[in-house]
């Protein structure tokens, strides 16, 4: 993320992983990304993270 953020300048990154797996999307929960919504389709979660929550995070 922080190659995302400080050199593409990205105003937002997401994620998508199969809402069966709970290692992966408990990963990005430990990575402040938050869940949007229900899941897409029915079989994956989207998560995401704003370039400004992510730099509050790393003060």
């Amino acid at each position: 993320m922080q190659y995302g953020f400080e050199e593409l300048k990205a105003h937002r990154i997401i994620a998508m992983c199969n809402p069966e797996n709970a290692s992966s999307w408990r990963l990005l929960e430990r990575l402040l990304m938050r869940k949007e919504g229900q899941p897409i389709w029915y079989n994956a979660y989207q998560y995401a993270i704003l370039a400004d929550e992510w730099q509050r995070s790393n003060e």
